[in-house]
This record gives structure tokens, C-alpha cells and sequence, in this order.
């Protein structure tokens, strides 16, 4: 966003709110036209929908390696064997989760709820032959993008950006009333204090207060130092200048 408003940030508060509506209105404009753009028959945004058909061939491709159990045929439940890891995760395809948390955080199938996902399907398609068992739901029917949250659907993101943003006119030609343009909002003043602020900090073990601040004891111990080693530098000048005056004394003819 910085980057985007890197010229508009030297403007005021009103031109800058104007650039900000302005572009806002280009993205909501570029976005509507995205999410017409596709396909009739793609019910997924584009990125869940690579994502799901590159998963859907390789979960098709090791169908018939992955073992596959109803667990419960009315809920929809399966547990389903890692050919990878050998662990077993359990699919709920109602309420659209898996024991691996893929699922249930990215909300769209991992590999595990799409291989059972192929499974439903596979005795959806048997159920059509045969007569079901009282015990099986056959009104159930799960369509492709039903497997994901309704905020990867096409029809969602459609109507997220079916509205117009429109810039703000100008003050020209705003139609404000009378009694608004009586009132006169005028901000509270603000108290002053004189003079520096107190500090009503107590000070902790070892501090000491010089008057203006409260110093720890590790820089009252750097003051000593440094008061020392500028004594030191007094007494070694003072030698100096003592043996200058011995020299000029001794080298006069």
C-alpha cells in the first residue's frame, strides 16, 4: 500500500482521501471483471481450482492404492490410509474436515478428503444401479465445489465486487443544508502544562536520583571510570608540560 501511494502521501488529508477512493474504485472494478471472466461451468476462484485439479490427479492417479473404509455411511464419515506415512485420517464430508487439519483450516479438500471424495462418488454411482439399504442416504449429493467454503465460489466473490465505488464530488456541488452549514465544529482546547514533567517513579534497589534522572549503578560506576581516566590524562599533561620547560631550559646556550 505504501508503494502504491508513494506520490499521494505528500498530498493533504482531502486529495489523499480522493486518490485513495480512486484506486479502490480501479480494483473493485478489475476484480468484477475477473470473476466474470471464467468460465460458466468453473464454480471455484482460480486459485482453489489449479489447486484442486492438480490434488484431484494425483489423488486420481493413487485411488486405487489408497485404501478407502466407511466408517458412516449416514454421516459420511471414512477413514482413509496414507499410502505415504501409513497413518489412518478420519473424513467427514458433511462438515467437511479431515483429521490431518488441512482441511479443516484451508477449508478446501486435502488429499485425504478428495480420495474420499472418489470414493462417495464411485457408490453414488453404484447406488443408481442398486436399490440402497435402509441405512444409506441416497439424498445426499456433494458437487465438486461444495467440497470447499463458500468463500472460494465464483458466485461469492461476484457479488463481493457487484457494487460501484464512486469518488466523492466536489464541495461545489455537495447539496448540504442550511442548519449544517450553521453549525461551526470547533475542536476542545487543549491544557498546557508549564515546565517539565514530574516523575513519580520510585526508584528501585541501587538507583540514584542526581536531581533530573534516576541512574542505575552501572552508570554511576562509568562516571567514576571516566572521571579517573580524565584525572590520569590532567597529571600525564602536567608532566609533559614540566619536561618541555626542563628541555628549553637546558638547550638555551
Amino acid at each position: 500500500m505504501n508503494s502504491v501511494f508513494r506520490d499521494a502521501r505528500r498530498y493533504a488529508l482531502i486529495p489523499l482521501l480522493d486518490t485513495i477512493i480512486k484506486k479502490f474504485s480501479d480494483w473493485f472494478n478489475e476484480h468484477r471483471k475477473d470473476s466474470v471472466a471464467g468460465s460458466i461451468d468453473t464454480k471455484l476462484v482460480l486459485l482453489v481450482e489449479i489447486h484442486l485439479h492438480n490434488l484431484w490427479s494425483t489423488a486420481g492417479s493413487t485411488a486405487e492404492k489408497t485404501p478407502v473404509r466407511e466408517l458412516n455411511s449416514y454421516e459420511l464419515e471414512y477413514e482413509v490410509t496414507d499410502t505415504e506415512n501409513g497413518k489412518n485420517y478420519v473424513v467427514n464430508l458433511i462438515e467437511k474436515s479431515c483429521s490431518c487439519k488441512v482441511y479443516d483450516y484451508e477449508k478446501y479438500p486435502c488429499l485425504h478428503g478428495l480420495a474420499a471424495y472418489l470414493y462417495f462418488l464411485a457408490y453414488l454411482y453404484f447406488l443408481l444401479e442398486v436399490e440402497a439399504a435402509p441405512c444409506r442416504r441416497r439424498d445426499v449429493k456433494i458437487e465438486y465445489h461444495e467440497l470447499c467454503s463458500k468463500y472460494y465460489w465464483t458466485e461469492l466473490w461476484a457479488l463481493a465486487y457487484y457494487k460501484t465505488i464512486y469518488s466523492v464530488p466536489d464541495r461545489c456541488d455537495l447539496n448540504v443544508p442550511d442548519h449544517i452549514k450553521e453549525l461551526q465544529i470547533i475542536p476542545p482546547d487543549r491544557l498546557k502544562r508549564k515546565g517539565r514533567k514530574e516523575n513519580k517513579r520510585n526508584p528501585s534497589f541501587g538507583e540514584r536520583h542526581d536531581g533530573l534522572h534516576f541512574h542505575q549503578p552501572w552508570a554511576f560506576g562509568v562516571q567514576q571510570e571516566v572521571e579517573r581516566l580524565r584525572g590520569e590524562v590532567k597529571e600525564l599533561a602536567e608532566e609533559i608540560a614540566k619536561l618541555k620547560r626542563l628541555i628549553t631550559s637546558t638547550s638555551r646556550p
